[in-house]
This record gives structure tokens, sequence and C-alpha cells, in this order.
């Protein structure tokens, strides 16, 4: 063949399976290699898309359940007490401090816990709460005024909390204890309330929705981001008094309150880059794997479907059903980067069922064994 005939050839095969049979059967095993390899890496593109377009500032989309306003009563705290959060260089990388001696005027509660050695440790935290008043009508027709008080944040400042923490037989940072701790926590045990966890070396971000969670787990949004790419020098405190690119703000303004959380969302963002990095690389190789083994699967199926006494394709060798397999993934693998890019949540199902599909319809089709005569 020509290369024009060649490239007719390879066209078809995307739909036509008599086509991908003959590919299989009589083109170059490498064709077929650089077919399975190509297949599986087209089909990752939208869970390598998705992931890398994931910005930790997602944590604020969505209903707060009032943390934001509590964001903006903590940074009024820290910006009232004097109280400096500030990043500052060390051979780790840049790490949270706190060079005033006053920040116990914002942490002013504490959570203490005892870990497996029995040493205790006390985590100071800035709570904000808003009482709401209720008024209950009674069976007499008399009224009854009762008042709730709803926590809706807490910033815990573990940086200042020394030493390692011993549990299940390691020994823990105190910001990686804390997140464990308040993850697996019940109702029953300790109050279930949105939290910022700002360590030595990252910070944690829980949102939960106050009239549904019973247990740390029933997150409605999560982060996690380390400080290794944050400015050294950049002041918490300042969230508050300047924006993000250094300009005074102006807590009368109408976009006093977006410019404060915009300080936080860059926070964020700076701080998931290195974790979306590890989480590229992880959840990429993984659907890579996944889709590997997946599609050298299909080759077995057909080797398998093939061997009845009655199956005219009996003759066809494992090799060739291997490489059979390898020229249906191709459009299987385009369906699911088209699809994927809109539904990425879904592409590994995609993938799964598209190829599903034409293999099955190959096997009942153009590898079918023939029916006795009656």
């Amino acid at each position: 063949m020509n290369k024009k005939q060649n490239l007719f050839f390879f066209l078809k095969s995307l739909i036509n399976n008599d086509t991908a049979v003959m590919g299989g059967r009589t083109k170059k095993w490498w064709t077929a290699l650089i077919l399975y390899f190509v297949s599986i890496f087209i089909a990752v593109i939208p869970t390598m898309i998705s992931v890398g377009k994931t910005k930790g500032s997602a944590i604020f989309t969505g209903d707060q359940f009032h943390s934001d306003v509590a964001m903006m009563k903590f940074n009024e705290s820290l910006a009232t007490n004097d109280v400096d959060l500030v990043f500052e260089d060390s051979a780790a990388g840049p790490i949270l401090t706190n060079p005033s001696a006053n920040y116990a005027l914002t942490f002013d509660k504490t959570l203490e816990i005892s870990d497996e050695a029995s040493v205790t440790f006390n985590f100071p935290y800035y709570t904000f709460a808003r009482t709401e008043t209720y008024t209950i009508e009674n069976s007499d027709g008399t009224t009854t005024e009762e008042t709730k008080v709803t926590e809706h944040l807490r910033v815990y400042y573990v940086a200042s909390v020394d030493g390692f923490v011993f549990h299940g037989g390691k020994h823990l940072t105190p910001e990686v204890y804390l997140a464990n701790y308040l993850a697996k926590a019940k109702s029953t045990e300790e109050k279930i309330v949105s939290h910022f966890i700002l360590g030595k070396n990252g910070i944690t971000i829980r949102i939960y929705n106050p009239t549904k969670a019973t247990e740390g787990k029933n997150v409605e949004r999560s982060y996690n981001g380390v400080y290794k790419k944050v400015p050294v020098g950049l002041n918490i405190k300042n969230f508050y008094l300047k924006d993000k690119d250094g300009n005074p703000l102006d807590n009368t303004a109408m976009t006093f309150k977006s410019e404060v959380l915009a300080s936080w969302a860059n926070l964020v963002d700076i701080a998931y880059g290195p974790v979306k990095v590890n989480l590229f690389f992880a959840q990429s190789g993984l659907s890579l794997l996944v889709y590997a083994v997946i599609s050298a699967f299909i080759g077995l199926v057909i080797f398998l479907s093939t061997r009845g006494k009655n199956n005219p394709n009996r003759s066809i060798t494992f090799k060739e059903s291997m490489q059979i397999g390898c020229w249906l993934l191709l459009s299987p693998a385009l369906i699911t980067l088209v699809v994927g890019s809109f539904l990425p949540q879904y592409a590994a199902l995609i993938y799964v069922a598209t190829l599903g599909m034409r293999s099955v319809w190959l096997t009942m089709k153009s590898l079918r064994p023939v029916q006795p005569a009656k």
C-alpha cells in the first residue's frame, strides 16, 4: 500500500472492526504497539487537564456556611490586636511564624489533646460564633424566646505547638495530628465546625454544613496546601489592611470583603501548587496504569473468544489477538478525549464503556463462530 492507501486503511479501522482485525493480523507489530501507547495517553488527557486546572481557591466557591464572614472577623482580630502571622525563610523553606507576643489575644481558646505517650498538647484557636434568638409559641398562647449560639469557624494556630505527637506508633507533626484528629472526630466527642489549621509548614481547610455534619468526615469541601512556594515576608495580618498587590484597603469600600478574600485565595492557590503537582502525577499515573491493563485485557478476550472449534478465526495467534486489541483502542480513546473534556469525572467510565462496546461488537460480528447447520 502507498501512503494514501495506508492512511485510508487506518482511518477506516477507527469505525470498521473487520479493518481493525486485518490491521492487527497483517500490519507490523510496532504499529499496534504505537496505537496502544498513543491511545491510553489520549484517554488520560481529560484527567490531566482536570487536575491541572484545579485551583486551591476552589475551596471558597459555593456555600461557605458563614465561614467567609468568620474569616473577615478573624483577620479583623489579627489587625486589631496587631498579631503578625509571617512567613519566614528557613532551611526547609518558608515557615509560618508569629514574631509578636500578643497572639493569645486572638487565639484565646485552647483544644487540649493527649497523645498515646500521655503527653498533653494545647492547640490554641480563634473562634467565631453568632448568637441567634428564636421566638417559640407555647401551647397556652404565650411565647418564649430561646437563644442559640452557633459556632461557624475555628482557626487553629498550630505553628506555635512544639514537638512531635506520638500516635499510631509514629511521631507526627502537630498540624498533621490535629488534622487527622478533627477528620475522625464525632459530634459526641468534639464539636464539628469549619476550620483552618495554620501549621508551621502547611495549611488545612475544611468547610462543613453545620446542619448535616455529625462526624469530621462529613466535609463539604476540604483543602491541603504547603508553604514551599509562599513568598517570604507575606503577613496574614495584612490581608485586612492591604490587597494582594500591596495597596492599602478601605474597610468602608464595597469591595473590601472581596479584596480580603482574594488575598486568602491567592495564598491557598500558591500553597496548593506543590500539592497539585504531586496529585497530577499520582492521578495521571494511576489512570495510565488502569487504562493500560484494561486495554491489554481486550487482546486476551479476543484470543479466548476465538478458541472454539466452530470458530473459523481460531487460527488467530495470541500475538495477533493482542495486536487486534491495540487496533481497537484509538476510537474509544478519541471519544473519551472529546466527551471527557466536558465530563472529566466520568472519563474512565467513558473509556471502559466505549472500548467494551467495540470489543463485544467485534466478537459478536466479525469473530463470531460459525453456527452448525440444522
